[in-house]
């Protein structure tokens, strides 16, 4: 059953109906008022006329006349008034202050009826008690009426407070409504065009510093809540509650599973109606176009959410971007920085949820979105195919409430408390529905709108000041107004002159109004107010502490600038904190040392001082409050000081591993630590690289870069700290390793504990080759395939393995001491609980070095497992890491979090990019590597078939004919060595039948994990055909496809993806067809698959991506099948310059002219093949 009389004034008028004899009268009119069963009621001055509907067909006629004021009794009231700024201010606040119904009754005045007789009443029904049901029900209305606006009650005694007020020379007109500012009043029409967006927003979106807002701030909202039946407010604070505990289990919200090809997508934008009631999401692909409802997005987006938010990253810029708002949204719901405000649009009116945006970090953290955001990203269908969109300014705003808004209606509804048919819940939480016939819009809409006001004040054009002055052990306080356009320009003025100057006197009453609003949280401010005189409020530290902490930083949301003294701006709490020292300088030498000789005892912190606990607690003896210490301000409690002292009698015991991490991350869960200046030297010594020259046995010219790479892997070394390289790919991570190897050799270090190197099995061929080429006196054997025998490592330096033998065999390789372990492509031990992790993890080494070209940031989830393999337990547990690292920089993009973590892992950590300045500066324009594969066993076998069967018939024929045999072996044998199925055109089309195809596939992974585009060149149609399935397979995405049979209209279409659209990243191209013409700078990688053994052809191939108009290095690859013709007769051509230039233009016609010895030796199988014995 709907109240009535809920707020002061409201039951004032209700009172007299208290001491009525028939009792059974008042709840039955109650029902009858609940139920609807008045029909109208007219206000005539001081008459109200009603009728309500009884058991009678015809309503029955109720007649209600309260007592005028005399003119006298008009005339006292407008005095009070008058003279009391407070009161007046009140009144337009739609209250009645108690204190003037009590002073106007020492006066005779009654504003509210003392007795149900004061009234006239009658009623036309047949029941002689008076009031009856029907009276009582319209009285009940009446209170409801009373309720929205108090002034009706002082308008039923024939007191029009405006009027009477006005001959007084104060107009309160403009001050009686709070109007409602059109949701649509700064639209303008636009003609679409692409977005474009500036991703430097990517980099400095941080959503960590908002803060937890709770219930505090709505709570400043007035309990009574005349526009409801009910408890609104209370409501909202639940439905609030439900909506942040309910983040935890955000994504379950939404079960559909849906792919909308967003990797494929080139861009989206938000759509909604005029409306505002259906948000969708327009989906812009290469050929087509896609709408969706935002909500089907969501279920989309946040599937994922909570595990890795770099999934977003294969999204073009504006679907990224959407997603970052998504992420803020979130943030804003689950801190509670969020505030409702009341919209016209168009002929209805809703409510939207807005950022926090008092609060300076809410602020802060939106305004990458403010600036960077395009205008078009929301667009508001006002015309069938018309669009509108807002300034620019205002986007952000605009768009984080439709991501709000469609949270709240996915989420609120599930609350058992939701009430689908309450117009009022709808309005704040979902679908916006037709006003009821029982609430009228003039009274409704401006009720809510002054009760939402309050979280408003920030938005008027004078906003109320605090200005704090400090005179220890007195605290001032006084009140000022400034103009909100000016207020770094023009200096406050203090509230007496701003009341009493002529002025201000238009904005003097608004202003008060405002104040006024504040006295339920700050009663103080009626004082002020009140007075005509300069006032200040005064205040000792203790009474001062809650004034401080809880009412200004109150006051500050809502609106009101706080000026603080310097003093008093950075309120230090003290904290127990660490110091660590070492005295023992000269004895560490290595993370181990300095792991035992690390000592660390606790003291109180007072921001960045620190104070022993026996020096602090004499001078804060007796003291609470706020606290003025060493010339700064302390906020000291009883109940803090305990918990304090029993934090420093009993600290926590932290582990050898934990203590480093504090050491080198200089902070103890959130609190600075303290490092003597003798640690900060040990530190110092143990991390600095220091210039070392290269092993004189090192057969490699090095750049810059990779002789600092070097430098900084040897120190880590002697140092004991495991290492990360993670340079880009083709930076030379290889050449720089294998020179740290050469130098442990001169050092001895692998005597008695050799080198353990796993890599994955195709790149152990390029292991092998770059050992012998920069290393020959590098020592090394391969533990791999079914025959495998580890006696083989006997007297050398090296051994070379692979993740699945390691998995086999790892208590076989656990009897060996390791000096070194080495794992390349690092990125296959992320996940720390598979077998093969688990098995690389158990090897023990004196060092451990991780290498990997992917970015280590990208997915800080799987950053961990890599790391605790080259310094276990340093970063703690995994689910201490994802809680305190990964979780806050990969979904709020915590640049404080993410700073420590840099901090944490510099020394251990490597990483160069090729778009670095120092490194470009260093890097040819193209940067060649030639790869090395063996052969898989299926390949090898069908390989020697066919030499055997075609060199028989070579050697069986001569003259034109025996050219054309040799030219047809070569063709085969090269196609073999592609991928057994492009030579035979038969049986499994398998990627693992390829020992070249699945190298190239190594190399991609990286490539596509940094978001890079690859050219790959290839001789045969059929064979790119081949690449296009497998390459789709493994990457979920069909590559382009460019050869002869394409028209030019085809091809150009193909360039222009390739070079335009971001998610076409792998360009397949035959070597003629790709060799001329074409502009393909938009690819920072080349891939030649086949070779041409015409280093023209390739070089012109490869120019497609290195020519004008390329701003990256551009990195080629060259694929070649070991033990083969193709390595045989590219060392051949490499070795041979003449040889080279005889080839220039002539092809592999020259092969044909090779006699029958010296053609077996080159086309015969030289090199052990993937599964065979070493």
């Amino acid at each position: 059953m709907a109240k009535y009389g809920k707020t002061f004034w409201g039951k004032e008028w209700l009172n007299a109906l208290n001491n009525i004899d028939f009792g059974n009268r008042l709840p039955r009119g109650s029902s009858y008022a609940s139920k609807g069963a008045i029909t109208s009621v007219i206000i005539n001055h001081h008459n109200i006329d009603a009728k309500v509907q009884g058991s009678r067909p015809r309503p029955y006629k109720v007649l209600i006349s309260v007592p005028e004021f005399t003119p006298k009794q008009q005339e006292t009231l407008t005095d009070l008034l008058a003279g009391n700024p407070a009161w007046l201010a009140s009144l337009l606040n739609r209250q009645l202050p108690p204190e003037l119904l009590s002073l106007s009754r020492q006066q005779g005045i009654y504003i509210f009826p003392k007795q149900w007789s004061d009234l006239e009443m009658s009623c036309s029904c047949p029941d002689f008690a008076v009031p009856c049901k029907h009276l009582a029900a319209v009285v009940y209305i009446l209170a409801n009426e009373i309720d929205l606006n108090p002034m009706l009650e002082l308008q039923l005694h024939g007191y029009d407070a405006v009027a009477a007020l006005q001959s007084r020379q104060i107009n309160i007109t403009e001050s009686l409504t709070e109007p409602v500012e059109d949701l649509f009043a700064h639209l303008q029409y636009y003609q679409p065009r692409p977005l474009v967006i500036n991703e430097e927003i990517f980099t400095q979106l941080d959503l960590a510093p908002i803060p937890f807002i709770g219930d505090s701030f709505l709570n400043l909202l007035p309990a009574a809540t005349p526009f409801h039946a009910s408890d609104f407010k209370s409501l909202l604070l639940a439905h609030l509650k439900y909506v942040r505990k309910a983040e935890i289990n955000l994504t379950q919200v939404w079960r559909k599973k849906a792919n909308f090809g967003l990797n494929t997508c080139i861009e989206g934008f938000v759509l909604i109606d005029s409306n505002w009631q259906q948000a969708r999401l327009r989906l812009i692909y290469e050929h087509h176009t896609k709408e969706i409802g935002l909500i089907e997005w969501l279920s989309e987006t946040l599937k994922d959410l909570k595990e890795d938010a770099n999934l977003v990253t294969d999204w073009p810029p504006t679907l990224q971007l959407l997603h970052a708002y998504l992420r803020l949204a979130l943030k804003l719901l689950v801190q509670s920085a969020i505030l409702p405000k009341l919209f016209r649009a168009n002929n209805t009116h809703l409510v939207q949820w807005e950022p926090l945006l008092q609060n300076e970090a809410v602020n802060n953290a939106l305004q990458p979105f403010i600036f960077l955001s395009p205008a078009e990203l929301l667009q508001v269908e006002t015309n069938k195919n018309k669009y509108s969109i807002f300034p620019q300014a205002e986007t952000a705003v605009r768009l984080t409430s439709v991501f709000i808004g469609e949270i709240l209606k996915e989420v609120t509804w599930q609350s058992s408390r939701f009430d689908q048919n309450d117009y009022f819940q709808q309005l704040f939480f979902g679908e916006t529905l037709p006003l009821p016939r029982t609430l009228k819009p003039d009274q409704v809409f401006p009720a809510l709108q002054l009760w939402l006001r309050m979280l408003h004040l920030s938005q008027r054009d004078w906003v109320p000041v605090i200005q704090v002055e400090e005179d220890f052990p007195e605290f001032r306080l006084s009140v000022a107004v400034r103009q909100h356009e000016s207020q770094t320009l023009q200096a406050p003025v203090p509230l007496h002159r701003f009341k009493t100057e002529e002025k201000y006197q238009q904005q003097k009453l608004p202003v008060i109004k405002d104040l006024m609003l504040l006295q339920e949280h700050f009663p103080d401010i009626a004082r002020v107010v009140n007075t005509e005189h300069e006032l200040h409020l005064r205040y000792d530290p203790e009474n001062f502490a809650d004034v401080l902490l809880k009412i200004l930083p109150l006051l500050g949301l809502l609106g009101m600038e706080i000026l603080l003294p310097k003093s008093l701006r950075h309120l230090v709490k003290p904290q127990a904190a660490l110091r660590l020292s070492s005295s023992a300088k000269d004895k560490v030498r290595s993370w181990l040392d300095l792991q035992n000789l690390l000592d660390f005892d606790w003291q109180v912190a007072l921001g960045e001082e620190a104070l022993e606990a026996k020096e602090f607690l004499k001078l804060v003896k007796d003291a609470s409050g706020i606290v003025k210490l060493r010339d700064r301000f302390i906020h000291l409690t009883p109940e803090d000081l305990e918990k304090l002292m029993k934090q420093l009698q009993k600290p926590p015991t932290l582990s050898k591993q934990e203590a480093m991490r504090v050491l080198f991350a200089e902070e103890y869960q959130g609190v600075p630590i303290q490092v003597t200046d003798e640690l900060r030297k040990i530190l110092k010594e143990l991390t600095s690289v220091k210039a070392i020259a290269p092993p004189a046995t090192l057969q490699a010219t090095r750049r810059p870069y990779q002789q600092r790479g070097y430098e900084w892997l040897y120190k880590n070394s002697r140092v004991g700290f495991g290492s990360i390289l993670a340079d880009d790919m083709g930076l030379g991570k290889t050449l720089q390793t294998i020179t740290l190897l050469l130098k442990l050799k001169d050092d001895d270090q692998l005597t008695k504990a050799k080198a353990l190197i796993v890599a994955p099995t195709t790149l152990l061929t390029n292991w092998s080759r770059e050992l012998e080429k920069f290393a020959p006196n590098l020592t090394y054997s391969i533990y791999h395939g079914p025959n495998r025998n580890l006696k083989n490592m006997d007297g050398q330096d090296v051994l070379l393995t692979s993740y699945g033998t390691i998995r086999s065999d790892v208590e076989k390789l656990n009897g060996y001491k390791w000096q070194v372990l080495i794992i390349d492509e690092a990125q296959n031990i992320k996940n720390p609980d598979t077998a093969q992790t688990k098995a690389i993890k158990s090897l023990k080494a004196n060092l451990k070095i991780a290498l990997s070209g992917t970015p280590v940031e990208n997915r800080l989830s799987e950053y961990w497992s890599i790391f605790d393999f080259t310094n276990k337990g340093f970063l703690g547990t995994a689910h201490f890491f994802q809680e305190y690292f990964a979780r806050p920089i990969s979904l709020d993009h915590d640049h404080q979090k993410l700073a420590a973590f840099r901090k944490l892992t510099e020394p251990f950590v490597l990483r160069r990019l090729k778009t670095d300045k120092t490194i470009i500066s260093d890097l040819p324009d193209k940067i060649e590597n030639t790869l090395y594969c063996s052969l898989a066993k299926e390949q090898a076998a069908v390989y020697e078939n066919v030499v055997d069967q075609a060199m028989q018939q070579v050697e069986d024929s001569e003259g034109i004919e025996r050219k054309g045999l040799v030219l047809k072996m070569m063709t085969a044998l090269k196609q073999i060595c592609n991928h057994p199925y492009q030579y035979l055109k038969e049986g499994k089309r398998d990627p693992t039948h390829s020992g070249k195809l699945q190298l190239l596939l190594d190399i991609l992974r990286p490539i596509q994990e940094n978001g890079e585009k690859t050219l790959i060149f290839t001789q045969y149609k059929k064979m790119g055909e081949l690449l296009v399935a497998f390459l789709e397979q493994e990457f979920g995405a069909a590559p382009l496809f460019l050869h002869g049979s394409q028209t030019r209209q085809q091809r150009d279409e193909l360039v222009n993806a390739f070079q335009n659209f971001r998610h076409h990243r792998i360009f397949i191209l035959s070597l003629k067809a790709g060799g001329t013409g074409l502009n393909l700078t938009a690819a920072q990688n080349v891939v030649h698959y086949d070779l041409w053994w015409n280093p023209a052809v390739e070089a012109q191939a490869t120019d497609r991506a290195y020519r004008i108009g390329q701003k990256q290095n551009v990195m080629l690859y060259r694929l070649l099948s070991k033990g083969t013709l193709e390595e045989k007769i590219d060392d051949m051509i490499r070795a041979k310059k003449e040889l080279a230039d005889l080839t220039v233009g002539t092809g592999e016609k020259w092969l044909g002219e090779l006699n029958n010895k010296e053609l077996r030796d080159l086309v015969k199988l030289s090199a052990r093949v993937e599964g065979e014995a070493v």
